[in-house]
């Protein structure tokens, strides 16, 4: 017997053109449930774009121009337009999925609960974690989101033990879904004679080997300690380049270089004489070509969800080296067979890491080839939305 299609409600506060590795995993869940089929819309918000209504990737998409999203009043004012949106289509959807906890939106899913709709939360960033969330002040408003969502969706083994340590009554509630990456769009360059071309491409020397970070320029991600490790790595292999990639906020496509991180790492950058071996790009739209012409992928942020950077980089064939992040990098990568995972903030020990991998070459081919199996047997797209169809199903039968 031929199943109905799932009707899916996709509330996201981040989506293109505002960065966000949050933003960038639901637009990939909810195109690809919409190519199988499904009927799906987003909700979502802009600091830019005035039009209330367009097509994303094919999805039909709803825009409420938010001023500063990042701040209570952003995300009230968030939660009130897309009730209203929400209201309005109330008869096109059986389920609301929420990537992203919206905190200040407790609100809108008790209102939607009335109209009988399911409700599905995500988490996303660190700051979703109910032990962080009790610290703040009205917190049992912000944590109401838990308990009237009939699941949520946990990236982490750490975002999990955060809902059933923290909110024990509901940590029957929570389940595991990992990430998930497009394997035929970040994928390893075929040949030398490909990567070359691509380099050319990129306006990159073919004669230097290529380290990556992909992420914003922010504190958080470590790009401070990267510039230390990339210090150390250059007095012993000096024909490499290290490359940022991204931008330093959310909305901005460029590199700020008023914004006092990029300052203080330019002045780092200057100090170590380094100015020739690092460069930053800003926001691109091809990051899956950055990385297949790169070797080696570093990652030194002290907190995330479920970082998707470092994931795209093992789909593309490029070993990663990352800082522990308790439960949470163990999810991705099995340290020493499929990526390096470093204990502690530790330049040497880091930069170590990726010199093994520039210089070991039959060790760093097959760490390549380690990390693009992990990815497709566990992260890829097709794997990922299975497991979502599967969910949304049960719930509905419930």
């Amino acid at each position: 017997m031929e199943q109905r299609p799932l009707r899916i409600a996709m509330l996201c506060p981040y989506l293109p053109p505002i960065y966000s590795g949050a933003g960038q995993q639901a637009l990939r869940i909810g195109t690809a449930l919409k190519s199988k089929g499904h009927n799906v819309f987003f909700v979502t918000a802009s600091h830019s774009v005035e039009s209330k209504h367009q097509l994303l990737n094919g999805v039909d998409t709803f825009y409420s121009r938010i001023e500063r999203m990042s701040s209570y009043r952003g995300q009230i004012m968030f939660g009130l337009k897309s009730l209203i949106v929400l209201f309005k289509k109330r008869k096109e959807f059986d389920i609301l999925f929420s990537p992203g906890m919206g905190a200040m939106l407790g609100f809108l899913y008790f209102s939607l609960k009335i109209f009988d709709k399911k409700i599905i939360l995500r988490m996303s960033v660190f700051t979703d974690d109910p032990g962080i969330i009790k610290k703040r002040k009205i917190s049992s408003y912000l944590l109401l989101p838990y308990k009237l969502a009939d699941c949520i969706i946990a990236p982490s083994t750490a975002r999990l033990n955060g809902v059933v340590n923290n909110l024990p009554n509901h940590g029957h509630k929570v389940t595991r879904i990992n990430n998930c990456v497009n394997t035929k769009h970040f994928s390893p360059c075929v040949s030398s004679i490909s990567k070359n071309e691509l380099l050319r491409k990129l306006q990159l020397q073919t004669d230097q080997k290529y380290v990556i970070f992909v992420g914003r320029i922010i504190a958080r991600k470590g790009v401070d300690f990267l510039v230390d490790v990339w210090r150390e790595v250059i007095q012993q292999y000096s024909n490499a380049t290290l490359l940022f990639v991204g931008p330093y906020d959310f909305a901005s496509k460029g590199i700020n270089k008023t914004d006092p991180v990029m300052q203080k790492l330019q002045v780092k950058i200057n100090n170590y004489n380094l100015d020739k071996k690092i460069i930053f790009t800003g926001q691109v739209d091809n990051v899956s070509d950055y990385l297949k012409v790169s070797d080696v992928f570093v990652f030194a942020s002290e907190a995330e969800g479920l970082p998707s950077a470092p994931i795209e980089a093992m789909s593309s064939g490029v070993p990663p080296v990352v800082l522990d992040i308790e439960d949470i990098m163990p999810d991705i990568i099995d340290s020493e067979e499929n990526g390096i995972i470093v204990a502690s903030k530790d330049a040497e020990a880091f930069s170590n890491s990726i010199l093994k991998l520039l210089t070991d070459e039959q060790y760093s081919e097959q760490m390549s080839i380690n990390a693009r199996q992990k990815i497709c047997a566990n992260f890829s797209i097709n794997v990922v939305t299975e497991k979502y169809e599967q969910l949304f199903r049960a719930l509905i039968c419930k």
